[in-house]
């Protein structure tokens, strides 16, 4: 197209494009025809394919109104599904709100429940606060007034203690406190100590064997009656002679520095606190940790008795333990006999007055002196007072009162009673303190040795009933401790047999069940030491060698105690020399 047409059909507007578009579709239609005139073969396909189009728009046009049909079930489906919904949710709403009103009230009485409860829970709470207050004040008002009383009695029982020391010095000064070595006796038995703890008591047991406890003695003055002719004297210068002499003897046979240690304390006591059950009962009460002795002396007239309270000896029991021990005195009698020993001896002096030149006034002193100690003598011998005591008729004379028919000088006559008592209650602390050491540290007791080395105690040794009452004292001791240690310590327990003995023989008392020195040697080697049956039973001259020759460190403590055996026979005097080098070797 020239553009002079082309410019008339760009302005002629939309009516030329539809010109345009009409003529277009005509000549397709011309064209078509063309074709079908030209080319008939075509013309079957073209009604076929036009029968094909024809079905497929008539097949499209029932798909589309299927498809408008089923959209417009679907959308019934969903208006029917959303209005169902609508319902449904309507329905749950409303059964939400219910509830939720429902829950509302629900909530509100259980918040007006729980303010009532918490209403009530804060009274009772306030009620019991104030009861417990009160009960708290109540309490506390009672346990001031219990401390207040337990105060008084503390400081009422201070105002009648009867030691002139406090017992807080006396605690005070001891060298350690029990407390760790009673620790075990509040533990389950079948409990079984750990390693720390039994490596803590071994050190502690070791500490105190090293530093054991002191046995503390004291001693009441000493109650008489009254009417007693020389009550005064008594109570006075011989019990004062008698604390002198029992503390020289503890301090050399006990000295509070040695293994066995013994604290005397004879004038500790005060005047003003009478002795009895109820001094001895205060001092427990104060001192019920420490080992105590308190003597409490009472004399009659005829017999001195000596009340011994004690606790804690050995760490056995801190129960307080009392017992009696009666000494038979016959002052009268022994009063009698001093004046006559001592009037003659006086005698023999005076008999030389007549060769010294003296003074008449001197002599005629002196000659006054004797006539009183002449008299002395006659009426001692007038009395026959020897007679008496072997016929046990001395009431008789002591009826119109044997004393006063001699001169007496009562800083010599009554010493001889000072030393009777000294005698009899050091006999009694050295057993005490043996046992107590025996007991508390295994230390073997020196009571032989203490009667051997003093000389006070010679009267009592010639006493045979009285010896045989204190081996017999000791035996039961020292045995009960072998059969306590025969199955656990068995060379400690075989010590016992000899330390009994020991003693026995000191007091020259035999038993006829021990067994002979010999014996007891081969029982030994047989149990505890390396020997054949075959060395045992021969010679013991031969059996003593080998035996020697086996002798270790282990068996020195037990041989060394023979040692002092033999020492004391001369049967044994080869037989020492031998074990005493083998000794010495060890």
């Amino acid at each position: 197209m020239d553009p002079v047409t082309i410019s008339a059909l760009s302005k002629g507007g939309s009516g030329t494009v539809q010109g345009l578009g009409s003529l277009m579709v005509g000549g397709s239609m011309a064209f078509r025809t063309y074709q079908d005139y030209v080319h008939p073969e075509r013309n079957i396909s073209y009604i076929v394919e036009g029968k094909r189009e024809t079905f497929q728009e008539r097949m499209q046009m029932e798909s589309q109104i299927f498809q408008r049909e089923r959209d417009a079930d679907n959308y019934q489906h969903q208006i029917d599904l959303e209005c169902k919904r609508m319902e449904f949710q309507e329905h749950m709403e409303y059964k939400r709100m219910q509830f939720q009103l429902r829950l509302q009230e629900r909530q509100e009485e259980l918040q007006k429940g729980l303010a009532e409860m918490n209403n009530r829970n804060n009274r009772m709470i306030a009620e019991y606060q104030a009861l417990a207050m009160r009960e708290t004040q109540v309490l506390i008002s009672r346990m001031n007034a219990m401390n207040l009383l337990q105060n008084n009695m503390v400081l009422d029982a201070l105002k009648s203690f009867p030691l002139n020391i406090s017992p807080i010095v006396l605690l005070q000064n001891r060298p350690h406190s029990l407390k760790s070595l009673l620790r075990l006796s509040e533990k389950d038995d079948n409990k079984k100590l750990t390693k720390y703890e039994l490596e803590e008591l071994r050190n502690e047991i070791e500490t105190y064997e090293k530093n054991p406890e002191p046995l503390s003695i004291f001693i009441a003055p000493l109650q008489m009656d009254s009417r007693f002719q020389y009550h005064r004297e008594l109570s006075t210068k011989v019990w004062e002679l008698t604390f002198h002499t029992l503390e020289g003897i503890i301090t050399r046979n006990y000295n509070p520095s040695s293994e066995r240690p013994v604290m005397f304390y004879p004038t500790a006591w005060n005047e003003k606190v009478t002795s009895g059950m109820h001094a001895s009962e205060t001092l427990h009460f104060f001192l019920k940790d420490m080992p105590c002795v308190v003597l409490e002396p009472r004399f009659d007239g005829k017999n001195f008795h000596i009340a011994f309270s004690a606790w804690n000896i050995g760490y056995t029991s801190s129960e307080h333990e009392r017992e009696e021990y009666t000494i038979p005195l016959d002052i009268d009698l022994i009063v009698a006999e001093t004046i006559y020993n001592r009037s003659k001896k006086a005698i023999k002096v005076m008999d030389y007055l007549d060769e010294c030149s003296l003074p008449d006034e001197d002599l005629r002193i002196l000659r006054a002196k004797y006539r009183l100690l002449s008299n002395n003598v006659k009426i001692y011998d007038a009395l026959k007072i020897q007679e008496h005591v072997e016929n046990g008729t001395l009431d008789e004379l002591e009826a119109f009162g044997l004393l006063s028919m001699f001169k007496m000088d009562l800083s010599q006559d009554l010493i001889p009673i000072a030393s009777i008592l000294a005698a009899h209650i050091g006999i009694n602390i050295s057993m005490m303190a043996d046992t107590h050491h025996l007991l508390g540290t295994k230390a073997a007791p020196i009571f032989h040795k203490c009667v051997m080395n003093e000389e006070l105690f010679n009267p009592i040794l010639t006493n045979k009933n009285a010896c045989e009452k204190i081996a017999t004292e000791y035996e039961n001791l020292l045995y009960g401790l072998r059969d306590a240690e025969k199955q656990s310590m068995p060379k400690l327990a075989a010590l016992r047999d000899v330390q009994a003995r020991e003693i026995s023989l000191t007091l020259n008392v035999h038993n006829s069940k021990e067994e002979t020195l010999e014996e007891r040697i081969r029982t030994y080697a047989r149990k505890n030491m390396k020997l054949n049956e075959e060395d045992v039973n021969l010679d013991f001259n031969d059996f003593f060698t080998e035996c020697v020759q086996s002798i270790t460190a282990v068996d020195k403590q037990w041989f060394m105690a023979i040692l002092e055996e033999m020492e004391k026979d001369n049967k044994y005097k080869k037989h020492y020399k031998k074990l005493d080098k083998r000794l010495e070797q060890l």
